[in-house]
């Protein structure tokens, strides 16, 4: 880390964001954070196109140019700009708004070509930045109070985009954009709130340059979806090359493990030994790890215990039930994806009420302390607020839902809910999240032998439904685990990612010994043809010699064990070509070593593929050999090309893939648990 004087930790999360940071030589070690010991603020964005509608064609460019706001300053200025918009257009006293009014048009839906086609779609934000620095390179410290705005986008919740391998996203009036486009500028407004707060401490010459960046991901994301973010960041000017050593990823329950372990609340080593299940409660996810601490006195390392687990429930899944709701009171289609303006007015109601939620909500039918969300009939609907809760309680045979109008002191009607109901939508998320810790139990029973503790951290353990939920089932029998809930768990991960930027690259590279992989991973491969046991139809004659085509050659085996860092024997390719194609399979199932397997069967998808150029470039009738080292177990796959008579490297440049039949079944999976 040369020439860094500073660590800062990003952790971009579906509903908030933050940053951390700390300064590197400083013995105390001590972390900063967002003024006022805020370390997180609310994801929403705010985006400024510059141009009107947008292309059929995403390629062609982006006209994303501007980041207005985040957080709920974001919510704020949008809310405004669209009273002003009905002021001007005299449209304040219509029954619904623009969004409401608009049939639904071909780009206010995902396109399968695009969002299947698993190529990689460009996001031009240098350009959208070039532009941005251009216009405004003397208004810096200018503050415009108004914006147009049928040239305003927010966004929610569009990080959890990548785990599905989704390229777009819809904003809240339905119009979709590059998701990298829109991670790209939260990723540079985050970063530049950092860069500011230091640079009040720091000398003139200060730049992005001095900070070493760490930048958090979830343990359940593809390396597909790691590499998007490096290109983020790449994108918003925070590192040079996607490959930067400037910046790391971390998975968050690992960082969360860090600050667990190394916190100043642990001081006895004995204290640390035995394993523990870090449960990772975000917004997007549940990312659960079991840990083992290795190693002596403040040489500690970390022994990764099983695959990384986890599903994408965590607390926006309640926002998406309080959503379905929404569209089911106000007799909306159950997948609109598109919400009025005044929604964000009671999302934000809900989201306070959320936080309230404890257990002894569960079955309380008092109408006594009514929770209360502003809602108008005219934002959805042309019939009256009396009329829908008419339809609601003949529908559903309920009494949960009451109503008051509007009035001089109550500028919105609102809908009042008793606890109970509430409660309920707490339900079925809960209920996932049981089965899913439950599963690593019950899968890994050996490995899982000698845990002590289970560790809640992330912003959504501070709910005391969730908690009560572990401590009710897991406290007990058959598992008998303490539940600690780590202080101030939103910021957990925060801590541990700017600790684990703190420890230098050689102490990094030594921190975790060895993890097990969730997939096994294989090459496309030539074997020497045997008719006893490859498939006819395989065989191809090349060189002369009979081969068999398309051979599964296994490197790691899902749950195996394996040390990090280590190169696993080479994979030695013979090739008279000039260039050299490596394909790469993974698949989630276990596989029996002693069997013959086919790349094409259908358990394995494509992981990615490379090209390695100019490999005979003098000769193209002589055989080169190209030895290959592939590295499992760090941030993402690493592979080395070497030539095996002059020693020559070759650069190794990975192009992901997914495989379209599987990645549908989980994107349908995805939009079951979203409905």
């Amino acid at each position: 880390m040369e020439n860094k004087n500073y660590v800062v930790a990003i952790d971009f999360g579906t509903s908030q964001s933050g940053y951390a940071y700390s300064f590197i030589g400083d013995k105390t070690q001590e972390v900063y954070g967002m003024e006022s010991s805020v370390f997180k603020i609310d994801s929403t964005i705010l985006l400024l196109r510059d141009k009107g509608g947008l292309k059929k064609d995403l390629s062609e460019g982006i006209n994303l140019v501007k980041c207005i706001a985040f957080g709920s300053e974001a919510v704020e200025i949008y809310k405004n700009a669209y009273e002003i918009y009905l002021e001007e257009n005299d449209l304040s006293g219509t029954q619904s708004s623009k969004e409401d009014s608009e049939e639904d048009s071909e780009e206010g839906f995902e396109s399968e070509s695009e969002e299947e086609s698993g190529e990689e779609v460009e996001c031009d934000l240098d350009k959208s930045l070039d532009y941005v620095e251009k216009e405004n390179k003397n208004k810096d410290n200018e503050e415009e109070t108004s914006y147009n705005y049928e040239k305003l986008e927010i966004f929610q919740f569009y990080k959890m985009r990548l785990y599905g391998d989704k390229k777009t996203v819809a904003s809240q009036k339905g119009n979709l954009f590059l998701v990298q486009t829109v991670i790209s500028f939260a990723l540079r407004y985050v970063a530049r709130l950092a860069m500011k707060q230091i640079g009040q401490k720091s000398p003139k010459n200060f730049s992005y340059k001095n900070i070493f960046w760490v930048l958090t991901v979830p343990a359940i994301w593809k390396d597909k979806s790691k590499a998007v973010m490096r290109k983020c960041a790449k994108k918003a000017r925070i590192i040079e090359t996607k490959d930067s050593k400037d910046l790391v990823l971390i998975r968050e329950p690992e960082a969360a493990a860090l600050d667990y372990f190394f916190s100043n609340k642990i001081n006895n080593f004995e204290d640390k030994k035995g394993k523990i299940l870090l449960f990772d409660a975000g917004s997007g996810t549940i990312d659960i790890t079991v840990l083992q601490v290795k190693g002596k006195e403040n040489q500690e390392q970390l022994k990764i215990i099983i695959p990384a687990k986890g599903s994408p429930d965590g607390s926006s899944t309640i926002d998406r039930e309080f959503r379905k709701f929404i569209l089911n009171f106000t007799q909306q289609p159950k997948d609109s994806t598109k919400f009025p303006v005044d929604f964000l007015t009671s999302f934000q109601e809900w989201i306070e009420i959320k936080h309230r939620v404890n257990p002894s909500w569960e079955n309380n039918t008092s109408r006594t302390n009514l929770k209360s969300i502003s809602i108008e009939a005219s934002w959805y609907s042309k019939k009256t607020l009396k009329e829908l809760m008419r339809d609601w309680n003949i529908g559903k045979n309920r009494s949960d839902i009451d109503y008051i109008h509007r009035s001089s002191t109550q500028p919105n009607s609102k809908i009042r809910l008793t606890q109970g109901f509430i409660y309920h939508f707490f339900e079925e998320p809960m209920l996932r999240i049981k089965e899913c810790v439950e599963n690593n139990f019950t899968k890994f029973p050996e490995e899982t032998k000698g845990i002590h503790s289970i560790i809640m951290v992330g912003g959504f353990s501070n709910s005391n439904v969730l908690f009560k939920m572990m401590e009710d089932n897991f406290s007990n029998q058959p598992y008998q685990k303490k539940i600690i809930l780590q202080e101030r768990p939103e910021r957990s991960v925060l801590f541990g990612a700017v600790k684990y930027g703190l420890m230098g690259t050689k102490r990094r590279k030594n921190l975790f010994t060895s993890r097990p992989l969730a997939y096994s991973y294989g090459i496309n491969w030539y074997a020497n043809f045997d008719a006893t046991k490859h498939k006819k139809e395989k065989m191809e004659i090349i060189g002369g010699r009979e081969l068999c085509k398309d051979v599964y050659k296994p490197l790691i085996y899902k749950n195996k064990p394996i040390k990090i860092g280590k190169k696993i024997k080479p994979e030695t390719y013979q090739s008279m070509a000039n260039d050299l194609e490596i394909e790469i399979y993974q698949t989630n199932k276990v596989l029996d070593p002693k069997k013959i397997y086919y790349v094409d069967d259908p358990i394995f998808h494509k992981y990615g593929s490379t090209t390695i150029y100019n490999i005979n470039p003098n000769s193209k009738q002589k055989e080169t050999k190209i030895n290959i080292h592939f590295i499992f177990g760090g941030e993402m796959i690493e592979f080395h090309a070497t030539n095996e008579e002059t020693q020559e490297k070759f650069p190794v440049k990975m192009k992901y893939q997914q495989n379209i039949d599987n990645q549908k079944k989980e994107n349908e999976k995805e939009e079951k648990n979203e409905k």
